[in-house]
C-alpha cells in the first residue's frame, strides 16, 4: 500500500484530485526450511520407530509454496526377543504337565516378538508294574493245576498299560515215578529165582509211569546142593 496527500484541492472547477491511496499484492514468499536433525535413537524406545525434525526458518506467505513436512519416522531395527531353554516337565497336577522359560534379552523396535513362556501338555502316560509273583502253591490234585499271587506294585495311569490278573494258574509239574534198588536175587527155587524193587513215588500229572517192579530169570541148582522146600500146601 502506498499513500499520497493533496497539495492543492480543485476550485472553481478545477479537475478533482484521483486517489490518495493505492495498494498491491505483496510478492509470494516460499516456505523455508532448516535441515534434517539426527535420528532419534532407538535403544529403549517403545514406540519401534525413530524420529528426526527440522525446523520452520521462513514460513511461506501470500501464496507462496507450503511447508513440507517437518518430522520423519523410520522402523527402528529392534532386538529379537530371547527367552531361555525349557524348564524339566513339573509333577502332574489333574492329568497335566506344565514347563516354563523366562525371557532373557527382551525385544526393542521391530525385534522379533517373544513366544509363549509356558506349555502345558497331557501327562505322560504310567504303565502297570506288577510285583515279582510269589512262589507257586501246592499242587491241587483234584483239579491238576497249581496257582501263584502277583501283587501291583503301581497301578495304571493316563491312560497306561492295565496290569493282567492277579492270580496265575498252571498245570501241576509231571511227577515221574521213582523206584528203589533192585532187591538182591532169591534163592534158586524151582529154576527159578526172583528180585524186586518199590515204587518209592508213584507217577502223577503225566509224569514217567514206573517200570517193572520185578523180575524173573532161570536158574540151576548146583550138584551137592538141594533144592528149597517148596511151600506147603494147604489141605481142606
Amino acid at each position: 500500500t502506498r499513500t499520497r496527500s493533496v497539495l492543492a484541492a480543485p476550485r472553481y472547477g478545477g479537475v478533482a484530485c484521483g486517489p490518495l491511496k493505492e495498494t498491491q499484492k505483496c510478492p509470494a514468499v516460499n516456505c523455508l526450511l532448516g535441515v534434517w536433525g539426527a535420528w532419534s535413537s532407538c535403544n529403549g524406545s517403545t514406540t519401534a520407530t525413530s524420529v528426526r525434525t527440522r525446523s520452520v526458518l521462513v514460513p511461506a506467505t501470500y501464496g507462496g509454496i507450503a511447508c513440507g513436512a517437518t518430522t520423519e519416522t523410520q522402523p527402528c531395527p529392534g532386538i529379537d526377543c530371547k527367552l531361555s531353554a525349557w524348564s524339566a516337565w513339573g509333577a502332574c497336577v489333574k492329568g497335566n504337565q506344565t514347563r516354563v522359560r523366562t525371557v532373557e534379552v527382551a525385544p526393542t523396535g521391530n525385534g522379533a516378538k517373544c513366544g509363549s513362556k509356558t506349555e502345558t501338555k497331557s501327562c505322560d502316560p504310567v504303565d502297570c508294574v506288577m510285583n515279582p509273583p510269589s512262589p507257586w502253591a501246592a499242587c491241587n490234585p483234584r483239579t491238576g493245576t497249581k496257582t501263584r499271587k502277583i501283587t501291583v506294585k503301581t497301578f495304571p495311569l493316563y491312560g497306561g498299560k492295565a496290569c493282567p490278573a492277579t492270580t496265575e494258574s498252571a498245570p501241576c509239574d509231571p511227577v515221574n515215578c521213582v523206584v528203589s534198588d533192585w532187591t538182591a536175587w532169591s534163592v534158586c527155587a524151582f529154576g527159578k529165582q526172583y528180585r524186586t524193587r518199590c515204587a518209592t513215588r508213584q507217577p502223577a500229572y503225566g509224569g514217567t509211569a514206573c517200570p517193572k517192579l520185578q523180575e524173573v530169570q532161570g536158574c540151576c541148582v548146583l550138584a551137592g546142593t538141594v533144592e528149597l522146600w517148596s511151600p506147603f500146601f494147604k489141605i481142606n
